[in-house]
Order: structure tokens, then sequence, then C-alpha cells
């Protein structure tokens, strides 16, 4: 989860984020768990796993704060299913935030927020986060979980071969799937395709 630094460093005030494409996953699977839930967000943290300190953080936004949160959450679902979006939708969740090059670190892309609005700090942590991930890895590092009529985002590993499921239970359920498909001599059907949200 995006952690906002205890010093000040920008002369307007403004602090740096860091990229977190952990916390964009995590929001964009609990926007497709449905948000905002009945008993959200102590629930939907809970079925979506998040970590305790991201579950609180949420759970003392105001309501108008946790719709803005909502929106985020749907748009960065959009940027895992749709591919050719990617850009103009990232470029959506960054209104807020200036981005700047780090020159002393490397030539490091952050961004720098207000700090007082903890939504603009997760928004622009979870778009950076994947927006430095695509930089780095690709097209392949953003997709939906191939599970039988499952659409919720997975973000491929950066190292060995890429990542399908977004959960050890999908995978087995697609084990299980293509084994009995297998023994009726049929070829299990693809996933049905992910609706296209406007």
């Amino acid at each position: 989860m995006a952690r906002r630094p205890s010093t000040v460093t920008e002369d307007d005030g403004s602090i740096p984020v860091d990229g977190d494409p952990v916390l964009a996953t995590m929001l964009a699977s609990a926007w497709r768990c449905g948000w905002p839930a009945p008993s959200f967000p102590a629930e939907l943290g809970r079925r979506c796993a998040w970590p305790v300190n991201l579950t609180r953080t949420v759970a003392a936004l105001s309501a108008p704060a946790l719709a803005h949160l909502g929106t985020t959450a749907g748009l960065l679902w959009r940027v895992f299913a749709e591919p050719s979006r990617r850009a103009d939708l990232l470029s959506d969740l960054l209104p807020d935030a200036r981005l700047v090059v780090r020159r002393h670190t490397g030539n490091i892309l952050v961004a720098v927020a207000a700090p007082a609005d903890i939504v603009v700090h997760l928004t622009t942590s979870a778009a950076l986060g994947l927006g430095r991930r695509l930089a780095a890895d690709g097209d392949a590092a953003l997709t939906l979980c191939g599970g039988h009529r499952c659409d919720q985002p997975v973000l491929a590993g950066r190292r060995g071969p890429r990542r399908r499921w977004c959960s050890t239970e999908c995978a087995n359920r697609g084990r299980v799937r293509r084994h009995r498909a297998a023994k009726r001599g049929h070829p299990p059907q693809p996933a049905s395709p992910t609706p296209q949200m406007d």
C-alpha cells in the first residue's frame, strides 16, 4: 500500500508517492467483487484478502471519498481488461498528481501529490505501479484470470512462466475442468468473454 514519507521534499508542499501494482490489483479485484458491498469495506476487504492497513484506511474514508475510490477501482480493473486503452485509462487516473523524474535516484519516475488527500495517494500509487510494470514487462504483465467465468485481475509474475490465475482455487478448478473434459474426449470450452465496461 502507498506509504507517505515523513519528510516533505517538494517546494510546494507535495510529497512523493511510490508506485504499487499490488495495491492496484487489490482495488481492481474489490471492484469486481461488488464494490461497494453492504458491509463494505470490512467484508469486501476480507473476501479480497486486503491487508489490515488497507481495510482500515478505506474504512476511515468519508462517503464521497469512498465513491471516488470506487470509481478509481473500476478504472483500474479496466486497465487489466482493456489492453488497447491502457495509456488513456492510466492518464485518466493521474489528473491530481504530477509526474517527475528523480535524476539523483537513477532517473526513476515518481509522482508527487498533495499530502492531505489519501484517495489521491492511493489512486496515484496504484496507477503509477501499473504504468511502471507495463513499461518494464509489456502488455503480458497485466491480464484477467484464465479461470472459467472469472474476470479477476492478475498481475503476472516477473520471472518464470506468466501467472494465469487469480488464485489457487481458480487454478485448481481449471485443472479439474481440463481433466474431466479430457476424460470425456472433449476439449474444455473457453471462458466466456469479459464484458467491456462503459
